[in-house]
């Protein structure tokens, strides 16, 4: 993803907010920087082709109301780096109130903007390929994570509650790994996704005599 690109007005806007003796979400919240944030977002929307971060949904819409400016780091931890472009990115509003103030660096302080992956228990919008962490075959039913437990794909779905599409709505007696399988057949009707809803259900049919 390419980060936005502060100009010289920019640079000097956030600079004269941050210096300001006021708590973290008064900085985010002054309006010196209302039109800059408008702009991040819109940059960011684009950027993620209207798909949020964390869960992948996608909603193809501008208006602000349905996206959040989302801090990868929390501007009340790490409150100098608010505006930094590379911990900014979109985020649906669920995701972002399920993320809240957690902590997702391995070290609670830096001197300086930690930009390697590894500083990151999460999936990074800026630093990861969110397919190396999360495969989500139907983005808004299931999730699973690659690697190990614990790892940046565990971790994203216990953060950002991406569990939360399968218990929604009484699912929690429904396969969601078929559920997801039998909607991608569906929606692409591809040899090799048939094939696979077939083998899935078979595999669910045996199990169960």
């Amino acid at each position: 993803m390419t980060p936005f690109v502060l100009n010289e007005d920019d640079e000097a806007i956030i600079t004269s907010v941050l210096k300001k003796n006021v708590s973290p979400n008064e900085k985010w919240a002054d309006p010196e920087v209302t039109e800059l944030k408008a702009r991040m977002k819109r940059h960011y929307i684009e950027q993620q082709e209207y798909c949020c971060a964390y869960c992948k949904v996608h909603k193809p819409s501008l208006h602000g109301g349905d996206w959040d400016l989302e801090h990868i780091m929390h501007k009340n931890n790490f409150d100098k780096w608010m505006f930094h472009p590379e911990n900014l990115c979109v985020s649906c509003k669920e995701c972002n109130g399920y993320k809240g103030t957690s902590l997702i660096t391995k070290s609670p302080t830096y001197n300086k903007f930690p930009t390697r992956s590894s500083s990151y228990t999460i999936v990074h919008a800026h630093y990861d390929r969110y397919e190396d962490h999360i495969t989500a075959l139907v983005p808004g039913i299931t999730y699973r994570y690659k690697g190990e437990k614990h790892g940046k794909g565990w971790k994203t779905i216990e953060v950002c509650g991406l569990l939360r599409y399968h218990e929604e709505g009484g699912r929690t007696q429904v396969d969601p790994i078929i559920q997801a399988v039998l909607r991608l057949a569906a929606d692409d009707q591809k040899q090799e996704n048939l094939k696979l809803a077939i083998e899935m259900l078979q595999g669910k049919i045996n199990a169960l005599s």
